[in-house]
């Protein structure tokens, strides 16, 4: 967790295209770096045109993507992890907005493919990864 690292001494960055709840608890001495765009279009570039050259910026070691999706260029020398929480746009697809799905179609593979290590956050999820993409 952000809380886990920042208390190791790790320099923690958090990117977000736009604002972030005030809700969440972002511990002093993580550096948050936000963006004011609302739209889902420019949010999605944002996370794939600004994003890696922030990372890079900030000579980020190790890039998170919390949400099943990683930038598709991303400077080499930054390891990748992913977590990934569910399959549904392949196992349910008819219960998400078609905007999610078509992004979760896109985004997820090459995510998958690029990230040094994946993260599933149940059993359920490992197996579905295992059989969908192996």
């Amino acid at each position: 967790s952000i809380k886990a690292l920042s208390a190791l001494g790790a320099e923690v960055f958090v990117y977000a295209p736009g604002q972030v709840n005030p809700s969440y608890d972002i511990p002093s001495g993580v550096a948050l770096r936000t963006a004011g765009f609302r739209s889902l279009p420019a949010r999605a570039l944002w996370g794939q045109a600004i994003l890696p050259s922030l990372a890079s910026r900030d000579r980020v070691d190790v890039f998170w993507g919390p949400a099943h999706r990683l930038p598709l260029i991303l400077a080499e020398r930054i390891a990748r992890v992913v977590t990934i929480h569910d399959l549904v746009w392949v196992h349910a697809p008819e219960t998400m907005r078609a905007r999610t799905r078509i992004g979760e179609r896109l985004l997820m593979k090459p995510a998958l493919r690029r990230a040094d290590r994946v993260v599933a956050d149940s059993n359920a999820t490992a197996t579905a990864l295992t059989t969908e993409f192996s």
